[in-house]
């Protein structure tokens, strides 16, 4: 079975979209957030990047339920705690 991986931008902050845009690009992975506004920068300038907005509500069960690796840039004790690890 063929791992898949995704990238996230979890909350309001877009100061990671320049980092993990082109990556998503370049490995050809979706990059997830939660937040409208950063779903709407990252379609302007980064068009090729497939980008998905998940609801604040759904994110975590569907980030865990359908990926195994995740490329974020929130700290991992952040991360386990929020998305329940």
């Amino acid at each position: 079975m063929k791992k898949k991986s995704a990238a996230l931008i979890y909350g309001d902050n877009p100061n990671y979209i320049d980092h993990l845009a082109p990556l998503c690009h370049y490995l050809n992975i979706p990059l997830l957030t939660n937040i409208e506004e950063i779903f709407d920068i990252i379609k302007k300038y980064y068009p090729k990047v497939d980008v998905k907005l998940i609801e604040n509500r759904d994110i975590n069960f569907y980030t865990v339920k359908n990926f195994d690796n995740i490329f974020t840039c929130t700290p991992k004790n952040m991360f386990d705690t929020e998305f329940r690890l």
